[in-house]
């Protein structure tokens, strides 16, 4: 019976540690979109995009209305199906950058791709290109090598002077992302992480009451 209690509080003990690691692990991976929630997104209109190109530059989360969109230049397919598009857009004055849009966001950046076809082609006078600006919320991050190969293969980068290239960042906003994680996501994860945490605190509290039924038996 001793052997059995003992081995029963020790499992107890194993299960805390690991429920208090998964919680910890959850808590590190959410930290920084919760943060990046509770400030709350800069504006878009005046971020620094030349920050982009500092040594160190992880992501920035941004807030605001996309006036103009150039082309698109990648699908994203998974399941054989479109889950994502990205577009080559304004940086400011200076740059040009990718917008990552997912597929059920898709609308109203097709509207303004097309609405910006038509003012680049002169069928438009701007109006319908004013009507169609897209307000999104999203952060800005690097992009990965595959989308930046593809990026290089439309622009037709290896012929840019340096002058050129150098106005091309190799980022995107990524509509609806806020850090590295969407909401459904971060909620999904404070979620488990409660969870996690109630279960911890749950055997550490039989670890404890095991130990001290123990200790009452031993003295009779």
């Amino acid at each position: 019976m001793k052997s059995s209690k003992k081995k029963s509080c020790h499992g107890n003990l194993i299960a805390f540690i690991i429920f208090l690691a998964l919680g910890i692990t959850g808590v590190y991976l959410s930290f920084p979109s919760l943060q990046m929630l509770l400030t709350g997104p800069q504006a878009l209109d005046t971020f620094d995009y030349s920050a982009v190109k500092e040594a160190g530059f992880d992501h920035e989360y941004v807030s605001g209305a996309i006036s103009g969109i150039y082309d698109y230049y990648c699908d994203e397919i998974r399941d054989d199906s479109l889950y994502a598009r990205e577009y080559l857009i304004d940086g400011g004055d200076y740059y040009y950058l990718g917008l990552r849009v997912k597929k059920a966001d898709l609308e109203p950046a097709e509207t303004l791709l097309s609405a910006s076809m038509d003012y680049l082609k002169g069928v438009d006078d701007g109006t319908a290109l004013e009507k169609a600006k897209y307000t999104v919320t999203g952060t800005i991050k690097p992009m990965d090598s595959e989308s930046i190969s593809i990026l290089q293969e439309y622009l037709d980068y290896d012929t840019m002077d340096q002058t050129t290239r150098d106005t091309i960042l190799f980022c995107y906003l990524d509509v609806g992302s806020i850090g590295a994680y969407n909401m459904p996501t971060i909620v999904t994860l404070l979620i488990f992480t409660v969870i996690f945490w109630a279960l911890a605190l749950w055997f550490l509290i039989r670890f404890f009451a095991g130990r001290s039924k123990k200790k009452v038996r031993s003295q009779r």
